[in-house]
């Protein structure tokens, strides 16, 4: 379709005249440069004096070649400019009486004395005619009446279902064709055309909302009245600024008007009448400098009497009123206020009716009827049915997705149109109130999933690319706070109950600022089961889309609500967060070389991408999903160390997700590309070289097999012995001949001590041991510690009191706050001493935060 009307275009750019424009002007310049030259050439330097033009028998064929050269470039613009005169006399525009006297004149002149009597005959005899007709075609008249039944409107629809027969652009662009018209515009179309060609109406206002076509109607308008106008298509907004707006406007009319018939000095008074225009508006006083005055009354009137003289009518659409400045809309109504003085000229003018009257009343209130004075008939475009928008929409959306090869099995396809078309019944169908709304989000669910093809939920991809599309401030509180909405959290008690609600109530607020609040808190619903249940809003209860089918889809575990894949839906939202695919293959490439050294290259790829950067985050990403299709078992096993061995270099959070769990992934996708041989060898390494507690700790507790989609070969793993390679590993980083100032602190880990500690009363032993060595005789330290084992930003809903006397004896730090002398505090160290002397005051949910 869209091959077909570009295709057209084509052609209609290379019409006749466009085909005289590039062929016979050059060709005829061609020949008679040619001609000159090889006249040129024959003449001998002895043959330059006059008697060498005497014989002009010798260059007859250079002369016959010249006169065929201006006869081309001439011929045809003299015909047109003979013709266009014609309908000009025709119309009593133009007289022939100037040549007629000049004919005369001389003819008397030179043959009078022979022949007086029958010359002067003659001469009255064709004068008297010539007066007769002048004074019959100087009748003021209206061009003929032309009936709607011969306008350029389609007999019959077109074949095929709507929905397939529409076409969601990416570049937004109206309907040109026929064809393309799904909705049935051709009534409307009819009408339009019956005020412009029977009544005559002077200003047609056609209004419809942003999106509803009415930009397409003007074009199958235009279509419809071809050949039957002199049409002048007028973008409203595109004129350099208000100051120029009416001399745009009637140059354009005079230029279109003089293509088809010749109006002696039609530019002169159109100006004139826009100098009249902007003189009746105080800031335009200054064309009156730009444009010469003229005298307006006989001017005007001879506009008038030109226009009214016309042999077809004078159409004008007047596009993108919306879109025009406060000040370019009072100019523009100007010119259709005087519109009814130019007979034979009708303005349809298309805009969004809402938006033009905010334009208006910037500064005071606008009268209902305000606009009534400048559009005595008023027309409003209807947007489609919901019901052919739906059709269109999840038809264009399935075919799409399933040519970006998403669907790999019919049945997923038609999992998927079930499921959208509860997501469009709730939700949707609010927001795609017309063609261009569903083209558009369409366009913007292709892109984002162009480069993450079966990685994350298609649906779910429909959703979130919904809430950026009709409500961006939603979309980034969702993209930058994952960890509030999604599932993994290490431990629930380690996060503060606080911050979720306050940041569901600021997800609630902004939702409920958008034009659609409703559609907009049931895709959150949808998407974010956690939020939907946090809330009391009775749609949270039917948000679940998976409740309308039975059927498994295979998507479901790539929802966005998982940690692991939360990140990916955002791959594309900031083209500069992404990491370049051709950088990966060459990453890919240096990995798989023999005597490669895996880490470093490793470790050059990621140090030269910003830390904590959501760059460096899809960099692990790709590399993670690329590990078992990309990568040779050696290669990817010394991936999986040198992964670890940065482990302390990322950015932690509460939740497994980003730079972390991308990290993991790419352990666990080596373990099991050599799970038939050596996983346990795989994860013990990572075990052991791993520089932070956080990561040893995640990987012991994702390799269980519920926590775990990626390692699905168990036939090598031993996750006892694992424990124990992480108890060791804890034993060398804390152990007696460790050294308590590295690690930093920053890289310790709550769980990981407490399941250190759990393990055996030596290693309790030796984990109390390693804090009394860390406090020293120091009050800082003591404090330090004291808000690793009472986390600060905790609220604890039972005793902690077990807990901390876990890692270290409760009476022990009683004694340490009583004994070690003063030193100066910050903030942070002086509010965990204070939490603890609330606790031994039997206060444990007491809180910074409260």
């Amino acid at each position: 379709m869209h091959q077909t009307t570009f295709d057209s275009a084509r052609l209609e750019l290379y019409d006749c005249s466009d085909v005289n424009l590039l062929l016979r002007q050059p060709l005829g310049l061609g020949c008679l440069i040619g001609s000159v030259l090889s006249i040129g050439f024959r003449m001998r330097p002895n043959n330059w004096p006059a008697s060498a033009f005497k014989n002009l028998e010798a260059f007859k064929a250079e002369l016959v070649t010249v006169c065929a050269a201006v006869a081309a470039i001439a011929l045809i613009p003299a015909v047109r400019w003979i013709l266009r005169f014609a309908r000009a006399w025709w119309a009593g525009i133009t007289t022939v009486s100037t040549l007629f006297a000049a004919c005369g004149i001389v003819s008397l002149l030179t043959y009078g004395p022979r022949h007086p009597i029958l010359l002067t005959v003659l001469e009255l005899a064709i004068l008297s005619l010539l007066l007769l007709t002048e004074y019959l075609r100087q009748r003021p008249r209206l061009p003929a009446v032309v009936p709607p039944k011969t306008l350029n409107t389609p007999i019959a629809k077109g074949a095929g279902s709507m929905a397939g027969r529409w076409t969601a652009s990416s570049s937004d662009d109206p309907i040109t064709n026929w064809s393309d018209d799904i909705v049935g515009r051709t009534a409307l179309v009819e009408l339009l055309a019956d005020h412009a060609l029977r009544k005559r109406t002077p200003t047609i206002a056609l209004h419809g909302a942003l999106g509803d076509g009415k930009t397409s109607v003007l074009n199958l308008l235009k279509t419809a009245v071809e050949g039957q106008v002199i049409l002048i298509c007028f973008s409203a907004w595109l004129p350099g600024s208000e100051r120029t707006l009416s001399a745009d406007l009637f140059k354009d009319l005079a230029d279109e008007c003089r293509r088809y018939i010749y109006i002696p000095a039609l530019r002169k008074r159109a100006l004139s009448y826009a100098r009249m225009i902007s003189s009746s508006v105080n800031y335009l006083g200054g064309l009156k400098e730009v444009i010469p005055a003229l005298s307006q009354r006989e001017e005007i009137e001879e506009l008038r009497r030109s226009f009214s003289r016309v042999p077809l009518p004078i159409l004008v659409l007047l596009d993108d009123m919306d879109r025009m400045q406060r000040d370019e809309l009072e100019v523009l109504l100007k010119i259709l206020r005087g519109a009814s003085s130019l007979p034979n000229v009708t303005f349809v003018c298309a805009f969004s009716l809402g938006d033009v009257t905010k334009t208006l009343s910037t500064d005071r209130a606008l009268a209902p009827d305000y606009l009534e004075k400048f559009f005595p008939v008023s027309l409003r475009l209807s947007p489609p049915s919901p019901t052919l928008i739906a059709e269109c929409f999840q038809t264009r959306l399935k075919n799409s997705l399933t040519q970006q090869q998403w669907f790999s099995r019919d049945d997923e396809g038609a999992i998927f149109e079930e499921r959208i078309g509860n997501i469009w019944r709730y939700a949707l169908e609010t927001l795609c109130t017309n063609l261009r709304k569903a083209g558009l989000l369409i366009n913007d669910v292709l892109a984002a999933g162009e480069s993450i093809v079966g990685e994350v939920n298609p649906l779910d991809l429909v959703m979130i690319e919904a809430i950026r599309r009709f409500c961006s401030r939603v979309y980034d509180l969702v993209r930058i706070n994952g960890i509030h909405l999604t599932d993994g959290a290490t431990n629930t008690l380690l996060i503060d109950e606080d911050k979720p609600k306050a940041f569901f109530g600021l997800l609630s607020q902004e939702a409920d600022t958008s034009e659609h609040p409703a559609a907009i808190r049931y895709l959150l619903y949808s998407l974010f089961p956690k939020y939907a249940q946090a809330s009391s809003d009775k749609a949270a209860r039917i948000s679940q889309y998976k409740v309308s089918t039975d059927r498994e889809f295979r998507y479901d575990q790539m929802a966005i609500r998982n940690a692991d894949y939360f990140q990916v839906y955002f791959r594309s939202a900031l083209p500069e967060e992404m990491f370049s695919n051709a950088e990966l293959q060459r990453i890919l490439v240096d990995l798989n070389r023999e005597s490669v050294n895996v880490e470093a290259v490793f470790n050059e790829a990621l140090d030269s991408i910003p830390a904590q950067s959501a760059k460096r985050a899809d960099f692990l990403w790709k590399l993670s999903m690329a590990v078992v299709s990309s990568l040779d078992d050696g290669a990817a096993e010394c991936l999986a160390y040198a992964a670890a061995k940065r482990a302390a270099d990322f950015a932690y959070d509460m939740m497994n997700v980003g730079e972390p769990a991308y990290a993991l992934n790419i352990v666990f996708h080596a373990a099991q590309k050599v799970a038939e041989s050596h996983a346990q060898q795989v994860l013990e390494g990572a075990m052991n070289v791993c520089s932070d507690d956080t990561f040893a700790f995640r990987l012991l507790r994702n390799t269980d097999r519920d926590r775990n989609d990626i390692l699905r070969n168990y036939s090598t793993v031993d996750h006892e012995a694992l424990k124990r390679v992480f108890v060791q590993r804890m034993r060398r980083r804390y152990g007696l001949s460790s050294d308590t100032t590295v690690p930093s602190i920053q890289q310790f880990d709550w769980w990981a001590f407490r399941l250190w500690a759990e393990h055996s009363e030596e290693d309790r032993e030796i984990e109390r041991d390693f804090w009394r060595r860390f406090i020293g005789g120091s009050r800082k330290r003591l404090a330090q510690a004291i808000n690793f084992v009472y986390p600060i930003n905790v609220h604890w809903n039972q005793d902690p009191s077990p807990d901390i006397d876990l890692l270290f004896p409760l009476d022990e730090l009683d004694s340490l706050l009583t004994e070690l002398p003063d030193e100066p505090l910050d903030e942070v160290e002086t509010r965990g001493v204070d939490r603890m002397r609330a606790l031994r005051q039997g206060n444990f949910k007491h809180s910074p935060f409260s």
